[in-house]
């Protein structure tokens, strides 16, 4: 999702679409990192 959000900033997309793949993009991160915490410390 980083490099769509990439992608769509060099080809100047409008905001709603480059907000969209940055905000799927957090969301991953978010997850990944939560998830490594669940299995750290269960």
């Amino acid at each position: 999702m980083r490099l769509c959000h990439a992608v769509a900033y060099v080809t100047k997309q409008t905001h709603e679409i480059r907000a969209t793949f940055y905000t799927f993009g957090s969301l991953a991160v978010i997850y990944m990192a939560l998830h490594t915490l669940w299995v750290i410390l269960l």
